[in-house]
Formats: structure tokens, C-alpha cells, sequence
């Protein structure tokens, strides 16, 4: 047999994209925008049938590389007006960035932070290009509260060469509040860090929320800031794998050196060109009907009992404009993902992410609110 690299051969991935929805009435699972495409969008994706060299030639469109910049620079011109194209990089999802991230810092002998939970699939290629993961852990006893101060004071105990913070978390969904994230930036500075802020959940955050304006402070001291985000959950466009970084220029252009050629294919980048010109406002009308729909549903969570006539579920502490939550129970030993596929409720459970268990499940967001309270009532545990 072929020598496989022995730590990837023993190592079990703990990514949960294989989730069983079958047999369930309602999919709450994986993070999708249940809102619809505006049908612009679908337009240009249909337009394309009469172009067969988007589909047959390599993606090489400079043109529309330069035009998505353009909106995404006015996009963020109220709080970050010095962006320029050469800040900007394309990926195929977020994630494929955040990988790349990994390899441009992640050298030998040194190590990465991050928290627990965290998105799981990050966690896995840190480990997986050899990295040690240095994971800091939200305290189930403070309901799983992210502490930016205790997260530094780890940044300073455990220097380490990257350091990857959710904004906002995955699986809790709460954001880490701007005064937070310029706490880890000036912590970074003292260690010789990178930081890159994960925004795949960014677009519903307040505007005031974001850690985009935080890298140009870090470029002023020393520190490399990145910011990545996606079009596959604000906008609504997971099935198109794009997403996107944002950093110091002379950064950026390091990473575009690792970045696969030809990624991030031709039809997304239009689509999202499409989106972009056509629904400038598209980012801004999330988080208002997410807070208002977020409201009822945390409000009749919080009234559901169990048969002893305590809480049936607790809320991790979370942000209310974000589409995401954790529930989980206090006995360690219910299977809550099961509980609830049996009641017809797709969920993620929360027993691949590190520091939680099987008693706890990731929701999300979805536009039926009312069978989701229904399926949650009526759910065993």
C-alpha cells in the first residue's frame, strides 16, 4: 500500500455537511437563507444557456472580478472607505480562504487559536496540515459567554502564529461586539499574530459589529487583519460556492499565491455580480426581520417546560440578529439531534464541535417559525 500521511489516515473528521435530513418536516439544519433568489438573479443564471464559453473556458474574467470589488467597496465605504480592489480575493466559499489563511501563516513549530465550539471544518484542516489547534473553551457554566478579555489573556499565554475568531460564532451565533474584536487585534500585536475575523454570519451583524475597519488599524500596528465572508448565507447563495477576504494588500497578494487557479468558477462570480448592482440594500434588510422573528422564537423557547416543569431547552448565549442558535439540555445523555429528528425537526448536532456534546444541537433560522415552535414542543426530551 501507498505511504498515506499517518496522522490524516488515523484522524476522524468531524464535519457535519453529511447531515440526514430524510424523513424530516422541516429542515433546520445546514446554513441556508430561507428567503428567496431575487429573481435577477435567476435571470442571469438563465442567460447564460445562450453563452456556452462561461461554461467551456476557464474562469478569466477580470472585468467581473473588478466590478464585484466596486460594489463591495461601496458596500463597506461608511465604515471602512479606504478599501481598495487590491484588498479584496475571491475563494470558493469562505472556507476555502480560511484554509489557505491556514497555510500562509500555519509554519512549522507554530500554532493556531481558536475557540471551542468553532466552525468544525476549520478545526479540521488546522489539524490536518499538522498545525497544533489551540482552542479557547466557552463556558458552559456562563452559557457558553465568549469573554474577549479571557480570550486574550489566553492569546498572550499561548502565542500563537494565527489566530481565527468567529464573528459571529458558530454554532452559539453571538457576535463578539466591536470594542471585543479590537481587544484581540491589540493582543495579536503583542504576540506577532495574524488574526482573521470569520464574518461567515457577518452580513446580519450590525454594520457597527463588523471587524472590517479593524484592518487598517492593524496595518497601522504591525498586525495583519483578514476578514473573510461569503455569499452562501446572508445573500442566499450557498449552491454557487463564493465567498470572499479582505485584508492588507501586501498580505493579500501572499495569499493569492496559494489560492487554487481557475477557483471560484465563472457563473458565480456573475450571479453574484448580478446581486450586487441590482440590490445594493440586499445586506441591509436582514438583521431587522431576523431580530423580530428571533424574538417570538427565543420568547415561546423560554415558555416550553419538561415533565419535571423546568426549562426544556436552553439558549445559548447568542446575538438576536443572527439566523443561528444552539439549544441543548442539561442530561448529557439525550441525543438531542435524535430527539428531534424523531419529532420531524432537522438539526446539526453539536457532538463534532469540541466542548459541547451530543446534548446540544445547532437551529437554524427558518421561514415556517411556527412549525419550528411546534416541532420543538413537541419533541422527547
Amino acid at each position: 500500500m501507498s505511504r498515506i500521511n499517518p496522522y490524516i489516515e488515523s484522524y476522524v473528521p468531524k464535519d457535519y455537511g453529511g447531515v440526514d435530513t430524510s424523513g424530516c418536516v422541516l429542515d433546520c439544519s445546514l446554513g441556508v437563507n430561507c428567503q428567496p433568489i431575487p429573481s435577477d438573479v435567476l435571470r442571469t443564471l438563465s442567460a447564460m444557456a445562450s453563452e456556452p464559453d462561461i461554461i467551456k473556458q476557464y474562469p478569466h474574467r477580470e472585468d467581473v472580478d473588478a466590478e464585484n470589488c466596486r460594489h463591495l467597496r461601496a458596500l463597506y465605504r461608511d465604515i471602512a472607505p479606504r478599501l481598495r480592489d487590491e484588498n479584496f480575493w475571491f475563494g470558493d466559499g469562505s472556507f476555502d480562504l480560511l484554509c489557505n489563511l491556514n497555510l500562509l501563516y500555519g509554519n512549522p513549530g507554530v500554532k493556531i487559536m481558536g475557540t471551542a465550539p468553532q466552525f468544525t471544518a476549520y478545526v479540521d484542516n488546522v489539524h490536518c496540515i499538522g498545525v497544533p489547534f489551540a482552542a479557547y473553551p466557552l463556558n458552559r457554566e456562563k452559557n457558553y459567554l465568549f469573554e474577549a478579555d479571557a480570550f486574550c489573556e489566553m492569546v498572550l499565554r499561548e502565542r500563537p502564529a494565527l489566530i481565527c475568531c468567529e464573528n459571529p460564532n458558530n454554532p452559539t451565533g453571538q457576535g463578539v461586539g466591536f470594542a471585543g474584536l479590537r481587544k484581540i487585534v491589540e493582543a495579536a500585536g503583542r504576540v506577532n499574530a495574524a488574526v482573521v475575523f470569520d464574518e461567515a454570519y457577518g452580513d446580519y451583524l450590525p454594520r457597527s459589529e463588523s471587524a472590517i475597519p479593524l484592518i487598517f488599524e492593524g496595518e497601522e500596528q504591525g498586525v495583519d487583519v483578514f476578514v473573510t465572508r461569503t455569499f452562501s448565507k446572508g445573500f442566499g447563495m450557498a449552491g454557487i460556492r463564493m465567498g470572499y477576504v479582505m485584508g492588507p494588500a501586501a498580505a493579500v497578494a501572499q495569499l493569492k499565491k496559494l489560492v487554487t487557479p481557475f477557483n471560484c468558477n465563472s457563473p458565480a462570480r456573475l450571479l453574484v455580480c448580478s446581486l450586487l448592482r441590482n440590490h445594493p440594500d440586499f445586506q441591509e434588510r436582514l438583521s431587522a426581520g431576523v431580530r423580530e422573528v428571533n424574538v417570538r422564537l427565543y420568547d415561546a423557547i423560554r415558555q416550553m417546560k419538561n415533565a419535571r416543569r423546568e426549562p426544556k431547552y436552553h439558549i445559548a448565549e447568542t446575538s438576536l440578529c443572527t439566523p443561528i442558535c444552539t439549544l441543548y439540555v442539561d442530561d448529557g445523555g439525550v441525543d438531542l439531534c435524535r430527539a428531534l429528528a424523531e419529532a420531524g425537526l432537522a438539526a446539526v448536532s453539536c457532538a463534532t464541535y469540541e466542548n459541547m456534546g451530543r446534548n446540544a444541537v445547532r437551529v437554524m433560522l427558518c421561514e415556517n417559525v411556527d412549525l419550528l415552535i411546534e416541532l420543538l414542543e413537541k419533541a422527547k426530551v
